[in-house]
């Protein structure tokens, strides 16, 4: 809704052409529903435009509408309609609209009811689409010429939108979307499907989602709905709206709040090719329900295709809404592949009003729900915890240039595994994968894995055919789209998901082809590597690194497997105390390790006393990451865990926290193994990889707001507004502050710098333009400070900067004689002597 206090769609009785009103009657009626309905409207005062809701009249429809627009611009805006279609043209400077009857009109007559209706109403917003081929500058002269433009709605930042309300108080009362995409960037104008979606078109009274629309990015916010427009030829058809009854019909209204359910998108635009009062009555039966929203995060991040189930069975973005009865009982469960969502359900009886409810998500640890991994290190040896081994008396083992010890397979040959139900993936979500290599494709099926029985949703194969990857429960099957090469190694993974019945397959860490919709596998006999129900399909090629997981793993997790950043052999302490007593004995030992290590520390530093009687800046020491000094990290309960860091754990963090300060993109995987692993083969460097970023992110879960992200082969650490880092905000006051110009700025500086250059005890000739980059602008700093200094600066101030200045530049000059002067200042005349000695 566009008004704070009332309901737009009502306050003039309904959309309808007042002339069409004849009788006293109709008008008291329709006041009286005009007062009831803004009552009902002003107890929910949506606080986001996503929870807003507009009447919009496709004016200009030419796509093929068996209807058209037949009310002026003044009776639609009178019916309550706040958005209007208007496809422009321009001739000799001049705009012009497109009627529905296909004729021109001047677009600043069709703009002036608009502005005059905005002038007198400054509690309502008008929405524009606006369809033009030519330069945006010109609409900015037309709303200029109607006196729009300085009611034009210009976003500050990017987010959600505030509510109307919020807009029309700022004296913002109009926002405009463009239908077509520009390389200008003006400011107010925007672009449709950069923030809306289009539903495909659908006459179920549950209309299905797959997470996909017919234009727009899923995870745009609003909603553009043209579901109730007519197609031109509807004599065949038989259409539930055709006959457009609200009270005699619960098609409109179901229709849409099952669209909404679905999706968990709010239809923000119900756009009519032609208007008619039941509209109004449909936007009041959305609008009275109560909602259930909020925002599934990570690192402050949304998260994308977020399944639900419960009261809803829906696929949405992070940005959910969810629509309800008064007094209906609510129960809500989110999951995402390769998520742990907190709070795991939402639970309101009897629900009374809206409700917000944020949801975090953390990363689950890849060995969560393993539950085989072959690496074919010269065996058929399961080396995750529970020990599935496989069984064969022909199989192969060679040595691959490219991925050392890895499984040969020809015909004939095949591994026997435990049942599927033993694996955990019977009538189970499940995830395989694993890296091929296809000697050639003399057969049309090469199969990867399954089993010999050959009946519905019980023979599972996963194979190649006709050289693209296939994903099958027998007659339950989806086939792949990249087209594979022999003689080539590819990593490919089949992920089912029983919530949505979806098949995925995977290319390279990249999708390849999902379905949904499909019956789970439900075969009970074992599993095999090399063959799958005919006993003509053995795979023919090499395979390495087959891992088996009994839930769906989150496309990030398939693109690093491809990546070889984790180490599937690397078995978690939890998992391992689950199976081998021995590992309590070490978790104690180092538990004692830890407390005595501890306790050393805060010895040690108690000992440590200032040379000066100077006060030292105190620095965070709460999620905190210090490089000036010394590399020191403190976790999320303000404990030193820098010891957790080993030499190669530290270098590679150091490696991606400075380059991807300095760029966004971060540092490329072939430029981190030559600086950490210099003169080793690609695969062992990137299995080296691999495992010291395992370790690195096993170590940063103790931190708040830390996070790797990889893409297109560069890595990045990525460090929320809850993380300290004194090289970072060191960076930050040189670029957008001036540190030298001011008391508070420069102390927070100094506070930053003060403890030693960076990383003074690392050294490595890829750091040596960091270091030397940081003391040239700490130096340049200090000298300004010093020789403009905006408040007193005492003499012990200067020579604890001097000293600091040392560290980096031993013979500094002019350093040299700020500290004598200094030291004269304290009357040490015969230590100024020395020192210019």
């Amino acid at each position: 809704m566009c008004n704070a206090n009332q309901n737009p769609y009502f306050r003039d009785g309904g959309f309808t052409d007042v002339m069409n009103y004849k009788t006293t009657f109709s008008y008291v009626l329709l006041a009286l529903v005009f007062v009831t309905l803004s009552h009902a409207q002003r107890k929910q005062s949506p606080s986001l435009f996503s929870e807003e809701l507009f009447v919009v009249s496709n004016y200009s429809s030419r796509n093929n509408a068996l209807e058209k627009e037949m009310h002026s611009i003044d009776a639609l805006l009178n019916g309550g309609v706040r958005g209007f279609v208007f496809e422009l043209e321009l001739d000799s400077n001049q705009i012009y609209v497109r009627t529905p009857l296909d004729s021109l009109v001047s677009a600043c007559e069709i703009m002036n009811p608009i502005a005059h209706m905005l002038n007198h109403r400054r509690n309502d917003l008008v929405v524009l689409f606006m369809d033009y081929s030519f330069s945006s500058e010109h609409i900015v002269l037309l709303l200029q010429q109607s006196g729009l433009y300085n009611k034009l709605w210009v976003e500050e930042r990017q987010g959600q939108w505030p509510g109307c309300s919020l807009m029309t108080k700022a004296g913002k009362q109009l926002v405009l979307f463009t239908m077509r995409e520009e390389e200008q960037n003006i400011p107010g104008l925007y672009y449709l499907w950069d923030y809306a979606v289009e539903p495909y078109r659908s006459y179920s009274i549950d209309p299905p989602f797959s997470g996909q629309y017919k234009n727009g990015r899923p995870d745009n916010p609003y909603v553009f709905f043209t579901g109730y427009n007519l197609p031109e030829d509807t004599a065949k058809l038989d259409i539930p709206y055709k006959n457009f009854k609200v009270n005699e019909n619960p098609f409109l209204v179901a229709h849409l709040v099952n669209q909404w359910k679905n999706t968990g998108k709010k239809p923000n635009f119900i756009v009519m090719n032609k208007m008619r009062h039941d509209v109004n009555a449909i936007a009041n039966n959305v609008m009275v329900h109560r909602v259930v929203r909020g925002l599934v995060t990570h690192n402050g991040r949304l998260l994308e295709n977020v399944l639900w189930e419960g009261s809803v069975d829906a696929n949405s973005n992070g940005a959910y809404s969810f629509p309800f009865i008064e007094g209906e009982d609510v129960f809500l469960k989110a999951s995402k592949p390769g998520f742990e969502l907190m709070p795991e359900e939402i639970r309101v009886n009897a629900l009374e009003k809206s409700m917000i409810q944020n949801i975090i998500a953390s990363p689950l640890k890849i060995n969560t729900g393993l539950k085989a991994f072959y690496p074919f290190e010269n065996s058929l040896k399961d080396q995750s915890v529970f020990k599935h081994h496989g069984l064969s008396s022909s199989v192969l083992f060679i040595n691959d240039e490219e991925r050392g010890q890895v499984a040969h397979l020809s015909d004939s040959q095949y591994v026997v595994l435990p049942t599927g139900m033993e694996l955990g993936i019977y009538n189970h979500d499940f995830t395989i994968g694993g890296w091929v290599k296809v000697d050639t494709f003399a057969r049309r099926d090469l199969s990867f894995l399954g089993t010999e029985q050959g009946y519905y949703r019980k023979g599972l194969h996963l194979q190649l055919r006709l050289q693209k990857p296939y994903f099958g429960f027998f007659s339950n099957d989806i086939m792949g789209k990249t087209q594979l090469q022999s003689e080539r190694w590819y990593h490919l993974a089949w992920r089912y998901t029983k919530r949505s019945g979806e098949q995925a397959i995977f290319v390279n860490g990249v999708p390849d082809s999902k379905s949904i919709g499909h019956p789970s596998f439900m075969g009970r006999t074992p599993l095999m590597i090399g063959k799958s129900i005919s006993m003509h399909n053995f795979f023919n090629g090499a395979i390495d690194d087959l891992a088996i997981w009994n839930r769906p793993l989150g496309d990030e997790e398939i693109w690093n497997l491809y990546q070889d950043v984790y180490d599937l052999s690397s078995v978690s302490l939890t998992d391992r105390l689950q199976y081998q007593w021995k590992w309590y004995a070490i978790a104690a030992l180092i538990i004692v390790i830890f407390i005595l290590t501890r306790m050393f520390s805060l010895l040690n530093k108690r000992s440590k006393r200032l040379a000066f009687s100077f006060p030292e800046p105190e620095l965070p020491q709460q999620n905190a990451i210090r490089l000036f000094g010394g590399f020191q990290v403190f976790n999320k309960d303000s404990k030193d865990i820098s010891h957790l860091f080993t030499p190669k754990v530290k270098l590679l963090f150091i490696a991606l926290l400075l380059k991807s300060l300095k760029s966004k993109k971060g540092i490329s995987s072939e430029a981190l193994d030559k600086m950490i692993w210099p003169g080793i083969l690609r695969k062992k460097a990137s299995n080296n990889r691999g495992v010291t970023m395992s370790k690195l992110r096993q170590v940063l879960q103790q931190l708040e707001g830390v996070s790797i992200e990889n893409e297109q082969e560069h890595w990045r650490i990525v460090l929320s507004s809850d993380v300290f880092c004194d090289y970072a905000e060191c960076l930050d006051l040189i670029k957008y502050g001036k540190p030298a110009s001011d008391d508070e700025l420069f102390n927070r500086f100094y506070g930053l710098v003060h403890r030693g250059s960076l990383l003074p005890n690392i050294e490595h000739d890829r750091l040596d333009s960091y270091k030397g980059d940081i003391a040239s602008e700490i130096i340049d700093v200090f000298f300004r400070f010093m020789k403009d200094a905006p408040g007193n600066c005492p003499p012990e101030l200067i020579i604890k900067l001097c000293d600091r200045i040392f560290e980096a530049d031993p013979i500094n000059e002019e350093a040299l004689k700020f500290k004598i002067k200094a030291l004269k200042q304290l009357g040490l005349h015969n230590k100024a002597g020395y020192t210019h000695l």
